[in-house]
C-alpha cells in the first residue's frame, strides 16, 4: 500500500535494519514509560519479538521505577506480566536473574502494602482493584515459591478480618483463603457469619458476599454451614431492603455458571420449603380470596364460585 512507504521512511530514523529500529523503539518506550505496568507489558512484547539487546536497559528501567512505586495498584497490575516475563525468558535463554531480583522485591511491597491498600477505597476504585488482586494471586501461584506465597496469603488474611477494608475486597481475601485451603470451612462460616450480623448493614454485607462469591457459587452451593448462614441473613430482611439489594444480589449470581444457579435454585427450593398450615390460615384474608374464585372457575372449568367453595 503506498503509505507503507511513507511509514517506512519514518521508522527508518530508529535504525537502518528491522533489529536496530526495533531495538531504538523500545528502549525509547521504555524511557518515556512513567508506569511500572507499562514497562512490563513493554518487557513482554520485547521477549515475545526476541530484542535481546532491549532486555538489560529495560530491566534496570523496571527496576529503577518499581522501587519508586508506592500505589497498591500498580504493584499487583505489573505482577502477571513480570510473571510471564520470567517464564518466557527461561524458555528463551534470556537471563532474568536481575528481573528475578525486582518481582521479589515487588511481592513484598505488594504484601506489606496490600492489607491498608484495601481501607479507604471508594467503591469504583475497589471494583478495579479488584481485578487486579485476582490477577497478582494467580501470579503469586505461579512463582511456586513458597516465602512469596506464604506472605501473600498472611497479607490477604490481615485485608480479610479488618473491619476497615472494603468489603467487596474483604470478601474476595476471604474468598482466596478459603479456595487454597489457608481457611477451613468452619474458619470461612466464622467470618461469614460476622459479616452477616445484624450489626453490619445490608449493603456492606451485599458487598462482601459480591467479593467472596463472585464468579463462582461452587462454595455456596456445596458448604451447608456457608448456605445456612446466606439463607437465614436473606431471609430475615424486610421487604424493602431486599428489593434495594436484589440488583446487588443478581449481579453476583449472573456471574455463576449455568449448573451452579441451577444447583442453587434447588437447593433454595428445598430449604424454603412451606409454611405452617396455621401461619397460613391466619394470614388469610376471606373476603379477598374470594375475589380471585371466578377467575379460577374459568381458568379450570370448575363449578360455579358459588358452589362447593368454602374458604376458611
Amino acid at each position: 500500500e503506498p503509505e507503507f512507504a511513507v511509514d517506512l521512511i519514518a521508522a527508518s530514523r530508529w535504525g537502518g535494519t528491522l533489529e536496530a529500529a526495533a531495538t531504538a523503539l523500545a528502549a525509547d518506550r521504555a524511557a518515556q514509560a512513567q508506569l511500572l505496568p507499562e514497562l512490563t507489558r513493554l518487557m513482554e512484547t520485547i521477549l515475545l519479538a526476541d530484542l535481546r539487546a532491549a532486555v538489560e536497559p529495560l530491566m534496570a528501567r523496571i527496576q529503577e521505577v518499581g522501587s519508586l512505586t508506592p500505589d497498591l495498584g500498580l504493584l499487583l497490575a505489573a505482577l502477571p506480566a513480570l510473571v510471564n516475563v520470567l517464564r518466557y525468558g527461561s524458555a528463551r535463554a534470556v537471563d532474568t536473574q536481575a528481573l528475578s531480583s525486582v518481582v521479589d522485591g515487588l511481592v513484598a511491597r505488594a504484601c506489606i502494602a496490600l492489607p491498608y491498600g484495601l481501607r479507604g477505597v471508594a467503591d469504583d476504585a475497589a471494583a478495579g482493584l479488584l481485578g487486579q488482586i485476582i490477577a497478582a494471586d494467580q501470579a503469586v501461584r505461579l512463582l511456586q515459591n513458597e516465602t512469596h506465597a506464604a506472605a501473600w496469603f498472611d497479607a490477604l488474611e490481615a485485608g480479610a478480618t479488618s473491619d476497615l477494608s472494603h468489603p467487596l475486597l474483604a470478601g474476595r481475601a476471604s474468598r482466596i483463603l478459603t479456595e487454597q485451603g489457608r481457611w477451613d470451612g468452619e474458619r470461612a462460616a466464622r467470618q461469614l457469619a460476622l459479616r452477616c450480623s445484624p450489626a453490619i448493614p445490608p449493603l456492606v454485607t451485599a458487598l462482601w458476599l459480591e467479593g467472596f462469591l463472585q464468579g463462582s457459587g461452587a462454595l455456596l452451593a456445596h458448604s451447608d454451614a456457608l448456605w445456612s448462614i446466606v439463607n437465614g441473613w436473606l431471609r430475615a430482611q424486610p421487604d424493602h431492603v431486599f428489593t434495594e439489594l436484589l440488583p446487588l444480589l443478581r449481579r453476583t449470581v449472573a456471574t455463576f455458571s449455568s449448573p451452579e444457579r441451577r444447583a442453587l435454585g434447588e437447593r433454595a427450593a428445598q430449604a424454603g420449603g412451606t409454611p405452617p398450615s396455621c401461619a397460613t390460615a391466619a394470614a388469610v384474608d376471606p373476603v379477598r380470596a374470594r375475589r380471585v374464585l371466578p377467575i379460577l372457575h374459568t381458568l379450570f372449568a370448575a363449578l360455579p364460585a358459588k358452589e362447593h367453595i368454602h374458604v376458611e
